[in-house]
């Protein structure tokens, strides 16, 4: 505490339906004098809020979504790594199994650059929703702090250890079962999509 500054402890009582701020009032106890409004500024005043989910929720969600920030990145790794000639002679030479693996993910993984576009935006779009759930939680800086640790720790190590396979076949499995979740993250990523998507990449990407 400096000499401009205090703190104190209130307690509040409860809200009417449909209102939502305390205003402050004050007076000197040493006189009689009425309660003095002090005004309707922003930075004067108190706001209740509810919480966006119940703890319970909260938690869930965010076990979820670390999962999904891992599954982004996991697929991101194995589909990317992918090479698309290898596809064409799996569907055509392969057996059974890796034949209808591969023509399920040819389609997919013949837009390199879209196919990239969407699993970033994907896993860009979970670990906002992931911090915003955070700061609900905890406080800014802290909420910051504990979602980037979350994604380090639990999700982007465990989801490249399973998909990053030595054997090719792996990377097909995987691929062959979440087509259809990159392809409806590809339509509701469609318009900003389009336009990154025919970006140049980088050497060795396509």
């Amino acid at each position: 505490m400096t000499r401009r500054t205090a703190l104190s402890e209130i307690q509040l009582p409860p809200l009417d339906v449909g209102e939502s701020v305390y205003y402050i009032c004050v007076r000197d106890t040493q006189i009689d004098m009425p309660w003095v409004h002090m005004g309707e500024q922003s930075w004067i005043l108190f706001k209740s809020y509810n919480k966006l989910l119940p703890l319970w929720a909260q938690i869930l969600l965010i076990v979820f979504l670390l999962c999904c920030s891992g599954l982004f990145s996991g697929l991101n790794l194995g589909l990317m790594s992918i090479d698309r000639t290898e596809l064409k002679i799996i569907a055509k030479t392969g057996s059974e199994k890796e034949q209808r693996y591969a023509k399920q993910i040819q389609p997919v993984r013949s837009s390199g650059n879209y196919l990239l576009c969407s699993l970033l935006l994907g896993n860009v779009l979970v670990n906002s929703v992931l911090t915003i759930l955070m700061d609900d939680l905890t406080t800014g800086v802290i909420a910051i702090i504990s979602s980037t640790l979350g994604i380090v720790i639990f999700g982007k190590p465990n989801a490249c250890t399973i998909f990053h396979d030595h054997k090719e076949s792996y990377n097909y499995l995987h691929g062959y079962h979440y087509v259809r979740l990159i392809s409806i993250l590809s339509c509701m990523n469609s318009p900003p999509q389009v336009k990154l998507s025919h970006k140049p990449c980088a050497p060795g990407m396509d």
